[in-house]
């Protein structure tokens, strides 16, 4: 009798902790993403969609050591292409978060190298794009002189619409990326257009189109330099040797 009293003691003991284990662990394991890898050599990051996920978090290292802050994502895939500038062993991390805020384990896909050359063309491939997204585009205008592209017609930096207000990825607004380029969605699921915005304490421009601009962009007069990211430029030489002020202007 003792025997099957340890008997179910122990069968009732087992269930009580699978039930508590299931209910501690329901929202990592509901949340699980899997089939995380690189879409060919493109630079983006593919898994399988999660039907219980809200959305992704996602993040990139180079050579163990992280290139870009973790960004929410509202699809299975991402471009990491602007990122991937530069020699190494690169790889990315997922994980799906839930309707309330509940956040799945982090999975890593299997590592990429590129060269300094590959590098390069991967991330030029992807400032370059002109296809897709919410419009038919992206701007990339030339440099000081070069006056034939569309300007964002705003006026600036500091003297742009909303210029006092610094939008936050931490308060719904988020970015996004399709085929066409990278752009940028309020929490209102509007998205800013022909016009120069402030996120997270950095300028950006984004055309016409409503993608984000890239390289010198003329306004009002006026040459500002985007970086690869978009993220403009100030108080330094850009790239082809021009210097920009504190305004992110170009300094003649």
């Amino acid at each position: 009798m003792r025997k099957t009293g340890n008997w179910i003691s122990g069968v009732l003991l087992a269930m009580g902790m699978i039930l508590a284990g299931t209910v501690s662990g329901f929202a990592a394991t509901d949340l699980n993403v899997e089939n995380v890898r690189w879409d060919g050599d493109s630079g983006s990051g593919i898994w399988t969609d999660n039907t219980s996920a809200r959305y992704y978090q996602v993040k990139l290292y180079r050579n163990e050591s992280s290139v870009m802050s973790t960004a929410s994502v509202y699809d299975n895939s991402y471009d990491f292409a602007s990122h991937m500038t530069r020699r190494g062993n690169y790889c990315f991390m997922v994980r799906a978060v839930g309707s309330r805020s509940e956040k799945g384990e982090w999975v890593s896909s299997d590592t990429m190298f590129l060269t300094a050359e590959e590098a390069d063309d991967i991330s030029y491939d992807y400032c370059h794009s002109y296809s897709g997204g919410p419009g038919d585009g992206k701007y990339v205008s030339g440099g000081p002189g070069d006056t034939g592209r569309n300007p964002a017609g705003t006026g600036g930096p500091g003297v742009a619409a909303n210029s006092g207000q610094d939008f936050s990825t931490a308060q719904g607004n988020h970015w996004c990326i399709d085929q066409g380029g990278k752009w940028f969605q309020f929490k209102d699921g509007s998205y800013p257009v022909g016009r120069w915005v402030q996120i997270d304490g950095t300028w950006y421009c984004f055309g016409m189109n409503g993608y984000l601009r890239c390289g010198w962009i003329e306004d009002s007069g006026k040459w500002y330099y985007t970086d690869s990211n978009g993220a403009m430029l100030v108080n330094t030489r850009t790239p082809d040797g021009c210097y920009v002020g504190g305004d992110g202007a170009w300094i003649h």
